[in-house]
């Protein structure tokens, strides 16, 4: 028996009479009530002042260590009410909520006993788990106040100086002999407004204390831990770093398209891609801007769009700036007198740069809609067979200059440098630039804490864009190196010594490279800070050493048993067939609460077991489900680009697989297991999983 200061209180909330109008608080007190170990008390309204201070009360006077609050969904409430017991002593991690409003009350109104049912279930499987929870290690470090920039262009010029500007020593790095990259030659033809832009801040950068520069160098390897990397740099001399953040600032370069022969390039002088006509265009290139080849000035140009973009052999992406490169470069021939047509697929030019589609029009540009199927050389022209895109009529045109608008594409070395800094290879869905760790809202962050992306290395970028995005990752990563006192909540996996064999598994399948092996000691080791706690590990290890903090085998199984067995007992032999869910505590929570709120109603034989990552789910989690009485499990995770732990639809996806053949083996039907993707926009899903799992289990029946 739990001693008196051990106790645990279950506080349920009826949130204004929201929950307690279906599912009935006072049976839920009198099951509860019957264990002694358990305090149990009601209030209408937990979550505001007089109900937070109703809590502490309660939990002060009768001296309360772990806490179950029966209310809402945690993503509402679930910081403030720990944020608040915590000022009494209450560790977060001794916090557990069971969500009754959205799982239970409002998508079962139409079954109050079965609503019940599974409120009682719900909060039994809380009490198991706030039980058997531990305190979590904190740890406290500050990284070194110093940065690394890999990438000397325009985006990284800026983080730089950003950086540098709020006390970051900083140091870039440049694979070329000069900094400045691409926009060094395109602002020269711009005008003289950007360039003088572009002059004061390469001014700034070389002038500023806080920055030095590494020319014709290139990273070599990094290791370390964030926060405190060892950087080798390769270069005109060997040089060692030690910074507390990286910035990867890379860029893009422009696609060669050698292998496209139809056009021609590599074959006559006269077919360029965009950077070689801005060679000729420079005012301090070879022909000082004036577009001379052969010796001649072209009397006619055609731009192509789309050459090796959005094209499945190649690239499937639009590299998004190539209208406007094409546009505005074809206001610059015109003013040297040159004819320009200009042929695309789409024209897109976002923004204030609609207004050079207009320019470009109002002074005689053409606009062809086709495509080129074939370019020769014809006397001193060329020939470009095109396509009309709106009549299939095959035309004819003959130009002195062709400008191909080549696809735009991640920087030499991108892949290397992946590999070196640990960050995953796996490309985003269409390209392979560096993929930031969440589309939306971290687009500056990598998998890998204190790695950030800026400008163009995550994909195509205007330069005003680049500009505010290297701002932004600059901001995060001050943030990360000066603003915070880190304090590290180390929920995260830990290793058995004794029970880890070796085998490797973890350290290959760990989305965030946080495992390291021990040769000498032949076991595998967790780097604290790199672990984000997804339990991947703890879903793929053999022998069971990889474990969870407060999701391990031990307590997810006496949830799994406390979920099923009470609703068993409760229910009887009127019970229904009962599908056990294990849902992942982002996307497909989210698409549980949401199903909820909209008052969507769905079978109550579904219960719900939260893991942080669909990945931590293992074949003998699914099947310590069967054993405690499921009829049938299903998994629910994010889609798999999105995942936030990266890989945790892949690995479950894995596990089913592998699952599903255990159950063959055993005489079960493997259709008793699914694994269903969802957003937290997307409740209809939910609902058709439960509804597909309902009735898989109802042929299944009939079957038999």
């Amino acid at each position: 028996m739990t001693s008196e200061n051990q106790r645990i209180g279950v506080f349920l909330c009826s949130c204004a009479s929201k929950i307690s109008e279906t599912v009935d608080y006072n049976a839920i007190i009198d099951y509860l009530s019957k264990n002694e170990e358990l305090l149990v008390e009601q209030h209408d309204t937990a979550c505001l002042s007089d109900g937070l201070e109703f809590l502490k009360e309660s939990i002060k006077n009768n001296n309360l260590a772990k806490v179950v609050i029966a209310a809402c969904t945690p993503k509402l409430f679930e910081t403030r009410f720990k944020t608040e017991l915590q000022q009494i002593g209450i560790s977060p991690d001794f916090v557990e909520i069971a969500n009754l409003r959205e799982q239970c009350a409002l998508p079962h109104k139409s079954w109050p006993q079965k609503a019940t049912t599974k409120a009682i279930a719900q909060i039994n499987a809380a009490i198991q788990k706030v039980s058997l929870a531990s305190s979590v290690e904190k740890k406290m470090f500050s990284p070194l106040e110093s940065a690394l920039i890999i990438g000397g262009g325009i985006g990284g010029l800026q983080a730089a100086l950003d950086l540098a500007s709020n006390g970051i020593e900083v140091s870039i790095i440049e694979r070329s002999p000069e900094i400045g990259g691409r926009v060094r030659k395109i602002t020269r033809i711009r005008g003289e407004e950007d360039y003088k832009a572009f002059q004061e801040l390469l001014e700034s950068v070389t002038a500023s204390p806080q920055i030095k520069i590494f020319t014709s160098s290139e990273v070599k390897s990094v290791a370390g831990v964030p926060g405190n990397y060892k950087v080798s740099i390769d270069g005109m001399n060997k040089d060692f770093l030690n910074v507390g953040a990286i910035v990867v600032a890379t860029g893009m370069d422009e696609f060669k398209p050698f292998s496209l022969k139809e056009f021609g390039y590599g074959l006559y002088p006269n077919v360029l891609i965009q950077s070689d006509l801005v060679n000729y265009l420079d005012p301090e290139g070879p022909t000082k801007g004036k577009i001379i080849i052969d010796g001649e000035q072209p009397k006619n140009a055609l731009f192509i769009q789309c050459v090796g973009s959005r094209d499945s052999r190649f690239n499937e992406y639009c590299s998004k700036l190539c209208c406007f490169s094409s546009i505005k470069n074809a206001l610059l021939l015109r003013e040297q007198g040159i004819d320009t047509a200009i042929s695309f697929i789409d024209i897109r030019t976002p923004y204030a740069y609609e207004d050079y589609y207009e320019q470009a029009r109002k002074l005689g540009v053409q606009f062809l809609h086709g495509r080129v199927s074939n370019i020769e050389q014809a006397a001193n022209q060329l020939s470009v067979e095109l396509e009309n895109s709106f009549t299939g009529e095959i035309i004819t045109l003959n130009r002195d200059l062709v400008v191909l608008s080549s696809a735009l594409i991640p920087s030499a070395g991108t892949e290397d440098l992946k590999e070196i800094l640990g960050i995953s290879k796996e490309p985003s869905p269409k390209s392979n630039f560096f993929n930031p760790l969440y589309a939306k809202i971290k687009t500056s962050e990598s998998e890998s804490k204190g790695i950030f992306l800026c400008g163009s290395a995550i994909g195509p970028m205007f330069i005003k864009e680049t500009l505010t995005h290297a701002s932004a990752t600059a901001f995060k990563a001050l943030k990360y190196l000066k603003y915070t006192i880190f304090q590290a909540d180390l929920l995260v996996s830990k290793i058995d010594e004794e029970a880890c064999d070796g085998c490797k598994a973890c350290v290959e399948l760990c989305p965030f490279e946080a495992i390291d092996f021990d040769e000498a000691k032949d076991l595998a080791v967790i780097n604290d800070l790199k672990c984000e706690g997804c339990g991947v590990c703890t879903a793929i290890c053999p022998t069971g050493a990889a474990q969870l903090t407060n999701y391990e085998r031990d307590i997810l199984f006496r949830q799994v048993e406390a979920l099923l067995s009470t609703k068993k007992a409760l229910e009887g032999d009127t019970a229904d067939k009962t599908i056990l869910a294990f849902v992942c505590s982002e996307c497909a929570y989210g698409s549980v609460d949401l199903a909820g709120i909209n008052n969507w109603q769905y079978p109550p034989n579904v219960l719900v077991a939260s893991v942080p990552c669909i990945g931590r789910i293992s074949p003998l989690d699914i099947l310590k489900a069967f054993v405690e009485g499921a009829e049938a499990v299903m998994l629910a995770s994010c889609p798999e680009e999105r995942c936030q732990y990266l890989r945790g639809n892949t690995i479950a996806s894995l596990v089913v697989e592998f699952t599903k053949n255990i159950l063959n083996e055993i005489g079960i039907d493997e259709n008793r297991v699914e694994l269903f993707s969802m957003t937290s926009s997307e409740p209809n899903k939910f609902i058709d999983a439960v509804q597909e799992m309902n009735k898989r289990l109802n042929y299944l029946i009939a079957e038999t």
